[in-house]
């Protein structure tokens, strides 16, 4: 239970919303990672690893170490099968290549991000994965791609808030 309202709490803390607060989601996120090894769950340490690289990506930018919580997260969410997990920590590790200069890694990351957000018919996370693969494609200067993906993204926005799947 008190691993369950640590990740809870530390996912607040580290998403780039208005209650961001990278040293709390780092400092709880840490706790969660060591908890999580010692109780042996790993879908907590994956969710804790990808809730490190969001606070090292949006808190302080150090791209290198969100990359390896992030591959981190990515590596035991393959092997448990955990899908959804999967999906945020491929979606989000998408903007961390982006923002190193890795840019050949992030089409295979959104890719993959957005079958699964498809699988899961999960509208709104589909959205932002489309949203962010429209960026990417307008700052490698693919223009026609990035309106078509933006205007997918807005579809599947629209479609989520009319309650659509």
């Amino acid at each position: 239970m008190e691993l369950a309202a640590l990740m809870s709490q530390a996912t607040v803390f580290s998403t780039y919303t208005s209650r961001f607060d990278p040293a709390r989601g780092e400092s709880l996120s840490n706790q969660g990672v060591e908890l999580a090894r010692e109780l042996e769950d790993p879908a907590a340490e994956a969710t804790a690893l990808w809730n490190l690289m969001l606070v090292k990506t949006f808190g302080d930018a150090d791209y290198a170490l969100a990359a390896e919580y992030g591959e981190q997260s990515i590596a035991i969410a393959r092997r448990h099968n955990f899908k959804e997990q999967l999906a945020f920590s491929l979606n989000d590790i998408s903007r961390v290549y982006l923002w190193a200069g890795q840019r050949d890694r992030v089409w295979a990351v959104l890719e993959e991000s957005r079958a699964l957000w498809r699988d899961l018919k999960n509208m709104p996370m589909l959205g932002d994965n489309l949203q962010s693969s429209s960026d990417a494609h307008f700052m490698a200067g693919e223009y026609e791609e990035s309106v078509q993906l933006a205007e997918e993204g807005l579809e599947c926005r629209w479609s989520a808030k009319m309650g659509r799947i």
